[in-house]
């Protein structure tokens, strides 16, 4: 009689134990972001021209 050779088997792997992951290639030419200057206006004409100041104003208004 041969004896049975026995599959080589990670046990942990079994019920979704074992991590799985996929390595992805490094980033290439990547800079961070460098802070903006923003006039001091900025936040004055960004709620004018979204409309916050009347969203504002009609929320105080109703509470």
């Amino acid at each position: 009689m041969q004896t049975k050779k026995r599959k080589i088997v990670d046990r942990r792997a079994s019920k979704s134990r074992k991590i799985r992951y996929n390595v992805h290639e490094k980033i290439v030419n990547f800079m961070a972001p460098q802070p903006a200057n923003i006039p001091a206006m900025a936040p004055m004409l960004f709620e004018d021209l979204f409309g916050l100041k009347s969203q504002r104003s009609s929320s105080a208004a109703a509470s």
